[in-house]
């Protein structure tokens, strides 16, 4: 799934040579754009992802960090749609009150 979204990072091999590039690119360009503005929010307001954010941050620079954790995402919501489960650390009062506020 992180192929399909061109967020999977390149790399470039001959021989004994490696060399590792950005992202590839190489696919929906909707669904790359909607998980990167995903992670822009989700580091707001999730910790787990706040904490991976911001170590990222510190070395890469904020556009890398921000495509690492958008990619991370993508490989989350995979695991839960192929197992069936929810997402573990949701804030769980934020939670109930999106929830109320549908219903309501």
């Amino acid at each position: 799934m992180v192929s399909w979204a061109g967020l999977a990072p390149s790399l470039y091999q001959s021989g004994n040579v490696k060399y590792h590039g950005g992202v590839t690119k190489q696919g929906s360009r909707m669904l790359r754009w909607a998980m990167v503005e995903c992670a822009r929010i989700s580091v707001r307001f999730d910790d787990r992802m706040g904490a991976y954010y911001e170590r990222l941050k510190r070395r890469r620079g904020d556009q890398k960090a921000i495509v690492a954790v958008a990619c991370k995402m993508l490989k989350i919501v995979w695991f839960m749609l192929s197992r069936r489960e929810p997402y573990e650390t949701r804030n769980d009062g934020g939670y109930e009150r999106k929830l109320n506020s549908l219903v309501h």
